[in-house]
């Protein structure tokens, strides 16, 4: 279950410090488990006109990381086509401190996003893939050429792409959080990535 806490700071700080944003519609997926938000933030996010959208998720399903993430993610996305040309999807442990205009994707781009942390599981750019990583491209049909050197944004390490579940921008109609979802779930139940967990 997200934070509650850092829900209702996402929304206060998007509310007054998002600029021409400030106003955009909120989306707060919850999964349905026996814990839900208490009664003081439920009212505090409809207050600040944040719509909160139950997430049907297998409990089991949810346990393994970022399933709930890539589910709710698609769902974000299939209810904004036709309906908004971006889309921002935000984890509840960020704050926005200023008008996010770089939500506004360029023209010729489809998929705003920010490397992760740190290095972490990540594949560092200057030393060879691993078999996790291997797997990954392979499995996903990535050319070499289409990997190209990204840079942790607090530990900074150049590592290959590696991107922040946590703050992503889309053009909906390209259904990417579709695809992340589709191809999260065929691949991370596959017995040659279990042995990785």
């Amino acid at each position: 279950m997200p934070s509650e806490t850092g829900a209702l700071l996402l929304a206060e700080s998007i509310r007054a410090f998002a600029g021409s944003l400030s106003q955009t519609p909120i989306w707060f997926f919850m999964p349905k488990t026996e814990k839900q938000l208490s009664t003081t933030a439920k009212e505090r996010l409809l207050a600040l006109g944040v719509s909160l959208i139950p997430l049907d998720i297998d409990k089991e399903i949810l346990s393994f990381p970022f399933t709930g993430k890539a589910q709710a993610a698609a769902l974000a996305e299939s209810m904004a086509s036709g309906n908004t040309d971006f889309l921002a999807w935000l984890d509840t442990n960020t704050v926005v401190i200023q008008e996010p205009k770089d939500f506004l994707l360029q023209n010729d781009k489809s998929l705003g996003y920010r490397p992760v942390h740190h290095t972490l599981v990540g594949s560092r750019y200057n030393e060879p893939l691993d078999a996790f990583w291997t797997s990954l491209y392979r499995y996903c049909n990535v050319p070499e050429e289409r990997i190209f050197p990204m840079m942790t944004h607090v530990d900074g390490t150049v590592i290959r792409p590696y991107f922040n579940a946590g703050l992503l921008v889309t053009r909906p109609e390209k259904r990417l959080f579709q695809i992340w979802r589709d191809t999260f779930f065929k691949v991370y139940q596959k017995p040659s990535f279990q042995k990785f967990y």
